[in-house]
């Protein structure tokens, strides 16, 4: 699938394409990940228990819209930075939060 979209995605600014990956996002009209969780990926980063070594880096979600729907693509963990000091009452429930940064 990725392959018959990648021309169409390329041809947006990255500011647009990051737009549309949080609105997709939002929407949920991607799939829940049917990743099997393995005993040799899991890891301890910062003291935290995480199902598999990889993440998505600071930026990506910076506002915190969609680290729910990203949990569900199979990310072990997130590295949130965001500017909403009240937004930091909805992550605290979720111990796969590496850092929150404002």
């Amino acid at each position: 699938m990725f392959k018959k979209i990648r021309p169409l995605i390329f041809k947006f600014s990255p500011e647009v394409a990051h737009s549309l990956a949080i609105k997709t996002l939002k929407s949920n009209l991607i799939p829940s990940s049917k990743a099997i969780d393995s005993e040799i990926l899991k890891t301890k980063l910062f003291g935290k228990n995480i199902k598999n070594p990889i993440g998505v880096a600071a930026g990506f979600d910076k506002n915190a819209e969609v680290y729910n729907p990203l949990f569900n693509l199979g990310f072990g963990f997130l590295y949130i930075f965001f500017s909403f000091i009240t937004s930091l009452k909805y992550l605290i429930a979720s111990r796969r939060i590496v850092g929150c940064y404002s």
